[in-house]
């Protein structure tokens, strides 16, 4: 058990020239749960205010919830994808794939060490990435895999993901193209498109949350039973996590660009 356990600390404390993880592409999946939900109680509002018969109304909702449902499968399966750095001789090996096949397209590109403008840390959401920025425009992303310590618990990667960054720098170095340094970048929830798109949401969710409170106030849905003071504490909740994030998203922003201010 010993000499498994010192192997595996030895594995964790080398120096990768390769590395592989799943990036959820929050970017993706936000906006797009966002949209299912508006469509959502869009057609909840027009089944329940339209003349139609129950037998009808029912079907209408019961089809709605099956659209719902499918849409958040289809934008949860296209928004994973794996992503694979290698450290070659040459340059930077980058290929990516869908988690699910046939939900996305691979790409693999292959990069001189000279093709590389910079390398970026990023916070998105909670997952903490590097983003590599080429020459040309185009940007790649690799998120921190979670792996199992020496305990079998799985936890974020952020040491071997810092490890393997430096092991980029120092290939770079190598190869001609000494960078500044891994800088702190600004990831899609800190620049305005990705703020803007948390104040929907946040927007929208609170529109729910008192919408779902006046109604069990008023209407007095309560006396449906347990359920239904579940499903309220979780509208009430919807509104607060948004609000969270938008919050902490804006100050990242703040924090790095008066950073960038400072050094400049």
């Amino acid at each position: 058990m010993s000499a498994g356990r010192n192997r595996r600390t030895q594995a964790m404390t080398a120096p990768a020239t390769s590395y592989e993880s799943l990036l959820r592409r929050s970017e993706v999946a936000i906006p797009g749960l966002l949209g299912v939900l508006l469509a959502g109680a869009l057609g909840f509002t027009l089944a329940l205010g339209g003349a139609f018969e129950n037998e009808t109304r029912i079907t209408i909702i019961i089809a709605i919830l099956g659209a719902a449902l499918l849409g958040i499968v289809m934008i949860v399966t296209v928004s994973l994808r794996i992503h694979r750095w290698t450290v070659t001789a040459e340059g930077i090996r980058i290929e990516e794939r869908p988690k699910v096949p046939l939900t996305g397209r691979r790409r693999r590109v292959s990069l001189r060490f000279d093709d590389v403008a910079a390398l970026y840390r990023l916070q998105s959401g909670f997952d903490f990435q590097l983003e590599l920025v080429a020459r040309d425009g185009q940007r790649f992303r690799l998120a921190q895999a979670f792996r199992p310590d020496l305990h079998g618990v799985r936890v974020a990667d952020r040491a071997g993901l810092a490890a393997f960054a430096a092991t980029i720098e120092a290939a770079l170095s190598a190869g001609g193209n000494a960078l500044p340094g891994t800088a702190e970048g600004l990831s899609f929830w800190n620049r305005p498109a990705g703020l803007a798109v948390l104040a929907v949401a946040f927007a929208v969710t609170l529109a729910i949350g008192i919408g779902a409170v006046w109604s069990f106030a008023w209407v007095g849905a309560l006396q449906a039973g347990a359920r239904s003071g579940q499903m309220l504490g979780i509208l009430i909740l919807l509104p607060i996590g948004a609000g969270y994030l938008l919050i902490r998203s804006m100050q990242r922003r703040r924090a790095l660009l008066g950073a960038r201010r400072g050094r400049s």
